[in-house]
C-alpha cells in the first residue's frame, strides 16, 4: 500500500513544492508598493452533486463543499495563474441507503488568463476518502468503513460578480484507488458555489 501511494502522489506533490518555493517571495511584495495588494486568497464554499459509483446505478448524492486557493504572487510569466487549492466534500444528503462519501484533498490549481468577468481554470488534487457502507462484515466483525486514496481531476470557472465576489461551476471526476478489489471507484458531479477573492487587482498599465 506504501509503494502505490507514493506513486501516485509523487507527481502533484512535485509541483506542489515548485509552488510553495516561490511563496516567501509572494508574502513579503503583499502590501509594497508597486506589487498585488491583499493577501493572495480565494475562499469558498457552495453545495456539490455527484453520481457516487456504489449502489444502485443512477445512485446521487449531494453535499456541501468548501475550498481554499493560495496564488503566490510575483512568479515567472509563463506560472502565472499557478496556485494551491486545499478542498473538503462530505456527500451524504439523498442517499437511498447508509452509504456516505467524504473527501480531504489538496494539489495543483491553474486559472488561465481572465475573458471579461470570466476566469476558467483547471486542477489536480490528491487526498483521502473515507465511505461509509452497509455492513459487509458479521455482527462480532461489523465492516462498515473504509479509508482510500483518492485523486481527482476538475476544471470550471469563476466569474465575477463584485469586486471580490466570485460565483464558482466546476465538473470534478474523482478516483477512488482499488476500493474493494482492483477496481477504482469513480464518482463524478459537479459543484456550484461562491468565493471571496481577497486580492486586489493591478491597475491597467499606463500606455
Amino acid at each position: 500500500m506504501r509503494t502505490k501511494l507514493t506513486r501516485w502522489l509523487i507527481p502533484p506533490a512535485l509541483l506542489l513544492v515548485l509552488v510553495f518555493l516561490a511563496a516567501p517571495s509572494a508574502f513579503a511584495q503583499v502590501g509594497q508598493a508597486g506589487s498585488q495588494q491583499g493577501l493572495p486568497l480565494v475562499i469558498g464554499a457552495g453545495y456539490s452533486t455527484f453520481a457516487t459509483d456504489y449502489g444502485p446505478a443512477g445512485t446521487r448524492m449531494s453535499a456541501p463543499a468548501a475550498w481554499v486557493d493560495f496564488y503566490p504572487q510575483d512568479l515567472p510569466a509563463k506560472l502565472a495563474g499557478l496556485g494551491v487549492e486545499i478542498e473538503g466534500r462530505d456527500l451524504n444528503y439523498q442517499a437511498p441507503f447508509r452509504l456516505r462519501e467524504t473527501t480531504g484533498m489538496g494539489g495543483v490549481i491553474y486559472s488561465f488568463p481572465r475573458w471579461y468577468y470570466f476566469r476558467p481554470y483547471a486542477k489536480f488534487v490528491a487526498g483521502l476518502g473515507g465511505i461509509d457502507f452497509p455492513n459487509a462484515g458479521t455482527i462480532a466483525h461489523p465492516y462498515s468503513h473504509d479509508t482510500f486514496l483518492v485523486t481527482a481531476y476538475a476544471g470550471g470557472g469563476d466569474v465575477r460578480v463584485l469586486p471580490h465576489l466570485w460565483v464558482r461551476a466546476e465538473y470534478q471526476f474523482q478516483q477512488w484507488h482499488q476500493t474493494f478489489g482492483p477496481h477504482d471507484l469513480t464518482p463524478n458531479g459537479v459543484t456550484i458555489g461562491a468565493a471571496w477573492d481577497f486580492r486586489i487587482p493591478r491597475p491597467p498599465a499606463k500606455q
